[in-house]
């Protein structure tokens, strides 16, 4: 029987030589006990120098609205569910979101994206939903 070492590399070959993994492989994979992590990252790495390259490009994020989220991800320090340190501010003016991608252009950023505490964009005014992706995307190509 092959050892879990054995298997990382040879789906990492197969994906090497052009090949595919299956469902049940990837379950494997996504199982992958902590002794053999590193052994996944290192053929990642590979199927990734292979495919892309080793150069890498820089996106953004600009925080549109902070804070007071209604939904209770324990994880998040913007669900209202809990007393954090962080900012509340509700939606962002347009200008001060422009600005901030064009900051974040200046330092290299090829996208940006804006992100909202909580999941309510049809409370987002609709001007902005569709202004301000049009700005950065006009933004980000000149």
């Amino acid at each position: 029987m092959e050892s879990a070492c054995q298997e990382i590399i040879r789906l990492a070959e197969k994906v090497m030589d052009g090949g595919q993994i299956t469902p049940e492989e990837a379950g494997r994979l996504i199982r992958t006990k902590d002794e053999d992590t590193m052994l996944l990252l290192a053929m990642a790495d590979k199927i990734r120098q292979k495919f892309g390259g080793s150069s890498v490009d820089f996106c953004a994020i600009i925080n549109a609205r902070s804070g007071h989220c209604q939904e209770d991800c324990k994880f998040c320090a913007q669900s209202g569910w809990y007393r954090t340190s962080a900012k509340v501010y509700r939606l962002l003016p347009e200008e001060q979101i422009i600005e901030a991608a064009k900051k974040a252009k200046a330092a290299g950023a090829v996208r940006v994206s804006l992100v909202t505490s909580a999941d309510d964009s049809p409370l987002l005014p609709a001007v902005v939903i569709r202004t301000i992706p049009m700005s950065l995307k006009k933004l980000l190509q000149s």
